[in-house]
């Protein structure tokens, strides 16, 4: 075929190489015109899809134009039109589905983070709103026919499916994927069906979900209910897996994936008014430029993780979501360009540490008994000391006297009682006043040993170098596995050479998507199930793994495996072949977390060490100038109270 000539409108087209071939045709270069390929049809097309691809190439706008490999003219032979003339999109683009499954994305979109999810997410909703700004239906969405740029412009191709409208003719879309159909068309002859805007809402609202949920289907979930809940009846029946009601829906998400309430209430809201059961009932589903303000907003609604500068998130959140998931072993962003801490700078702070003076043991505080014989009664408390002991003694001699007096004359029995009595009370009352100064002298001991206990107990607590000690041995430990970080990869390097086969094998089997296989009994929705679970590629196949997957029994499991094996049986290891870049990557962006978060911890923690030193330092001058004080204080009252 190639250099074969075909009329357009605008003259003959000679074509160049073949670049791709499909059920349908043979798409070519065009060497005159190098941004145009020619598609030509494998058979004449009939009188309705000549019609159509007429009509697609007169309503060609220059805003279809941009984001679609849209017929821009027809190519005919003898009067037949047998292919067409359209835009070429940019060769080093992939369809869809490579950038959301995050196996093919960490393999094809390295660098792509959430906020490129998002942007592409608006490009695509971009895209939509123009198609149905001309009137048009896309009809057959699907993964397969929506590519992407490394610079995230996306473009619709096969576009001669689409439902087109013109000069009051409708020319139906006839096909289309379960997994992206409405409910209220599942089970529908699309060949008998006029599609609307609103259910290519629902397509477009899958595909959104797929760009924000790492490829999980809003349908594929797990159902607690009876049976096998397949995504095409869960659809039928508005099962939204993710959604506010999937509880009484009997539905739960997939494990390990974002959640509708990690999102910004906005977004959450479009997904519940795309898949609730609402939409039976005529109310209309978010339209393209409704997603497009919505997904705008949240492009600016994003923050950067500080443990994971590959990770951005919804800035509301308490926490990292990716964080979480990626816990469990799973890889869904890569950290691009990683800035370490510089070595200097930790070497500093480590020679700060080990230039501060030895803490050593407790110093030795005063205590009451170093100071009782050195510290002198005050010349009051002798004064009231004396005046006290001399009022008892008054006191006691004016009671002796007074029994001898009632006892050698005689007195009445009642009378010396009553005589004796007020004695006693009046030598009680001679020393009262002192006996109160005494008292509170007494209580002035006391309150200042429970200060002295008080402050002896924290001193001896909080000031030992004990805390210091761990604090030190910890990062002297830390610092060790740090020095080792190099021979730690140099093992790890060893040991993918010894496990060179095994890598091998993974990688090849890794290059067969299960979107694009052709596996007996396994169509979109069990498909569309499988990957939500996180099998998305033949190395994903495992029994163990695939049998965990609702609706996958032994049948099933059987032909996924068969086609695992049909796959390996290709595989040929070459001992001699190097290990695969992105192996070692793998093993260096672990390598730089480690030692990120090793000259994260140890630099923290060296400044720790200096200021826990310095603050059992501070404490040790504190509490020793306390104590000091305090011992002087309860020893004066001591010795105050001795001689009271």
């Amino acid at each position: 075929m190639m250099s074969s000539v075909f009329n357009t409108e605008s003259g003959p087209v000679r074509l160049g190489a073949e670049i791709a071939r499909g059920g349908e045709g043979i798409v070519y270069e065009v060497p005159s015109d190098p941004s145009i390929v020619a598609k030509v049809y494998s058979k004449l097309a009939d009188s309705n899809k000549s019609c159509k691809l007429s009509a697609m190439v007169q309503t060609a706008t220059s805003d279809v134009l941009k984001v679609a490999a849209w017929p821009i003219s027809t190519l005919r032979r003898n009067g037949n039109l047998v292919g067409l003339l359209m835009r070429r999109i940019p060769p080093s683009s992939h369809p869809i589905h490579e950038l959301y499954t995050p196996k093919s994305r960490l393999r094809l979109f390295p660098s792509a983070n959430w906020q490129f999810l998002i942007n592409v997410a608006a490009n695509v909703t971009r895209g939509f709103a123009v198609m149905h700004r001309t009137g048009h239906v896309i009809g057959d969405v699907n993964h397969g026919n929506i590519l992407v740029a490394p610079n995230g412009i996306t473009s619709f191709i096969d576009c001669d499916s689409f439902q087109i409208s013109s000069d009051r003719r409708v020319f139906l879309c006839e096909v289309g994927v379960s997994t992206y159909t409405p409910p209220e068309l599942q089970n529908k002859d699309f060949s008998q069906v006029v599609r609307t805007q609103n259910h290519d809402c629902f397509g477009l609202a899958v595909l959104l979900f797929h760009l924000l949920f790492m490829g999980r289907h809003p349908f594929a979930g797990r159902y607690s209910g009876p049976g096998y809940m397949p995504i095409e009846r869960a659809i039928g029946e508005c099962r939204f897996a993710f959604g506010r009601l999937a509880k009484q829906m009997l539905m739960s998400p997939p494990p390990n994936s974002l959640l509708l309430s990690q999102i910004s209430t906005t977004m959450a809201d479009a997904f519940e008014r795309a898949f609730g059961s609402e939409t039976l009932r005529g109310i209309g589903r978010p339209s393209a430029l409704e997603w497009l303000s919505a997904l705008e907003q949240f492009q600016k609604e994003q923050t950067r993780c500080k443990s994971n500068q590959g990770h951005l998130y919804y800035s509301k959140l308490a926490s990292c979501p990716w964080c979480e998931i990626e816990s469990h072993g799973i890889i869904l962003f890569v950290e691009i360009a990683i800035a370490t801490t510089p070595d200097l700078n930790f070497e500093i702070l480590w020679k700060r540490l080990s230039s501060l003076p030895a803490l050593g043991d407790l110093p030795s505080i005063p205590t009451l008994a170093d100071l009782a014989m050195s510290i002198s009664p005050t010349l009051e408390a002798r004064s009231v000391g004396r005046a006290r002991k001399l009022r008892i003694g008054v006191g006691i001699a004016a009671v002796i006297l007074t029994v001898c007096l009632v006892v050698g004359i005689s007195v009445n029995g009642i009378d010396g009682f009553v005589l004796i009595a007020a004695v006693v009370g009046l030598a009680l009352w001679l020393p009262r006043d002192h006996q109160r100064k005494r008292a509170a002298v007494a209580k002035t001991v006391k309150e200042w040993k429970k200060r002295y206990q008080d402050l002896h107990t924290r001193y001896t607590s909080e000031c030992s170098e004990h805390n210091f000690r761990t604090k030190t041995r910890e990062l002297e430990a830390l610092r060790t596995q740090y020095n080792q970080i190099p021979l730690m990869r140099q093992k790890k390097i060893q040991e993918l050479e010894r496990n060179k086969f095994q890598l091998q094998l993974h990688a090849f089997l890794d290059r067969f998507d299960l979107s694009d296989a052709r596996i007996p009994s396994i169509g979109p929705g069990r498909k569309a199930m499988l990957i939500s679970y996180g099998i998305a590629t033949a190395a994903d196949v495992e029994y163990g793994a695939i049998t965990q997957v609702p609706g996958i029994g032994p049948k099933y499991a059987t032909n996924l495996l068969a086609w695992r094996q049909s796959i390996e049986s290709k595989f040929r290891f070459d001992p001699q072949k190097a290990i695969a870049p992105s192996d070692i990557e793998k093993v260096d962006r672990e390598i730089r977390g480690l030692r990120l978060q090793c000259e994260g911890v140890l630099t923290r923690g060296v400044k720790d060490a200096v200021a826990i030193h310095a603050h059992i330092a501070a404490l040790r001058k504190s509490y020793g100038d306390q104590l000091q004080s305090t011992v002087g204080t309860l020893a004066q009252a001591d010795a105050n109270l001795k001689v009271m």
